[in-house]
């Protein structure tokens, strides 16, 4: 198609649709505000594949468009705030474009959410209202009560408080896990735009994706002993070092779940198992907790045994 005599050039316009949709959609669909998630990988694509400064145009018109979708809706807020996950995207792009390892990368996005949500926290709790945190916690303690209240109804005493002694229990460790757990789900919506962003380029624009295929990335050795650390102190008496360990042991373990399924995805492609079969395989590991247990410790064991290389030095003696 031409205009004036020449030809018109989509890309903009397509750029500006793509990034608006993750933004504009909840609003519209407030059961969608997960796309919130994918806005640091639409950011990042097109921060790569378009100039430097049409790219950046793009945004700005999607977070514009997105805007005003939301003002006509009523909810601007909620714009606002997937905004926030835009310079999440910036920072991937950057990385991919400058040639910054996907680590080094990683970490900055991780520090920038931090950062985010530690700044949000406090606003709100300046203002007398509560916390995330608090709010979790409160969320949580709701959702045991209730379940205990519904347990109970139909169960012999002794029976229902057995179960009520299991869900306190677990509301214990839930309120000491959090701030692990919340960690390490900054941690898994960095590492799937990252790994998505580079799939993406790898589709559609080979010669930009220049970091190594994920099966490739491992932990710095050193990274062992805050591991080492956070199991040893869950062995002392002291209640703040045990929390404090529990917590950082969620987050390395998270991390070598990841170092894990890395391993597990060069062996799967060196014997050329079926995308089907692998799929299955990394289905009955993400939902089985012994799954997930078990690739964390084949993550760790790499630490000393490396098992790429020894597959790697396989290959070439055949």
């Amino acid at each position: 198609m031409t205009a004036y005599g020449k030809p018109v050039d989509f890309s903009l316009l397509r750029a500006v649709i793509l990034q608006a949709t993750p933004l504009a959609l909840p609003v519209l669909a407030p059961g969608t505000i997960w796309l919130h998630s994918l806005i640091p990988l639409v950011v990042a694509y097109h921060q790569i594949t378009l100039p430097r400064r049409p790219g950046l145009a793009a945004l700005l018109a999607a977070v514009g468009l997105a805007g005003v979708i939301a003002l006509i809706v009523g909810a601007l807020p909620l714009v606002l705030f997937g905004c926030l996950m835009a310079p999440l995207g910036l920072i991937i792009g950057q990385g991919i474009r400058q040639g910054h390892t996907p680590t080094w990368t990683g970490v900055k996005g991780l520090a920038y959410l931090a950062t985010i949500w530690l700044l949000l926290g406090m606003i709100q709790g300046s203002d007398g209202g509560m916390t995330p945190y608090q709010a979790l916690r409160h969320s949580l303690d709701q959702g045991m009560a209730a379940v205990v209240a519904q347990g109970s109804k139909d169960l012999p005493a002794e029976t229902a408080r057995e179960l009520e002694d299991t869900l306190t229990a677990v509301r214990d460790f839930m309120a000491k896990a959090l701030p692990g757990l919340f960690f390490s789900s900054l941690i898994c919506t960095v590492w799937f735009n990252l790994t998505m962003s580079h799939w993406l380029l790898k589709q559609h624009r080979p010669e930009a994706a220049t970091w190594p295929d994920f099966r490739h990335w491992r932990l710095p050795e050193t990274f062992i002993w805050p591991l080492i650390g956070a199991g040893l102190s869950l062995l002392l008496p002291s209640e703040p070092l045990a929390t404090i360990g529990l917590n950082l042991l969620l987050v390395c373990g998270l991390l070598y779940f990841m170092q894990g399924v890395a391993i597990m995805t060069a062996l799967l492609a060196h014997w050329r198992l079926p995308p089907l079969l692998r799929g299955l395989l990394y289905a009955l590991i993400i939902f089985q907790v012994y799954g997930i247990i078990l690739v964390a410790g084949l993550g760790i064991a790499d630490v000393w045994l490396d098992f790429r290389q020894r597959l790697l030095a396989r290959q070439r003696e055949q």
